[in-house]
């Protein structure tokens, strides 16, 4: 079943890239209807993991919620191709951002011009869902994540 606040069926799926590591040292989106943890960690040039791009669809819906708590407002993933023929997704706030990002870079095209994801209801994060997690709190999601993982 997919979890109404941050749209993924696996409340352990994330963070993706060097977990430990991430929950240790960034700050996280902690959902509060099944537990799951986003990095949302923003460094001095306000960049966060949810303003990369990702290879699919399926990934950039796992950071959308962070996103969505940092920004504090309903993002939209759109497909953004590159020149060279890959393909990325990416969130942004709005659509008008979706073309500030397009002019900024030239070798960039978003073909479709509607996003692929849009959440239907928003809801501002809570002051404890966005926090660090505690030693403690980290061992136990990780015990829960890797033993999912082996199931």
């Amino acid at each position: 079943m997919v979890c109404p606040e941050c749209y993924s069926d696996d409340s352990r799926v994330t963070p993706i890239l060097d977990p430990e590591k991430c929950l240790k040292t960034h700050r996280q989106y902690v959902c509060s209807s099944c537990g799951r943890c986003i990095c949302a960690e923003v460094d001095r040039n306000n960049k966060f993991r949810a303003r990369f791009p990702f290879k699919t669809l399926e990934i950039a819906k796992l950071y959308v919620r962070a996103a969505e708590a940092i920004y504090g407002g309903s993002c939209e993933i759109y497909e953004i191709k590159y020149k060279n023929g890959r393909i990325f997704f990416r969130i942004f706030k709005s659509r008008q951002d979706l073309h500030e990002h397009l002019d900024r870079n030239p070798d960039q095209m978003c073909e479709k011009k509607v996003p692929l994801f849009k959440s239907s209801k928003f809801s501002s994060a809570k002051g404890s869902q966005m926090r660090n997690l505690t030693p403690q709190e980290v061992n136990i999601y990780l015990e829960e994540k890797f033993s999912k993982q082996s199931l």
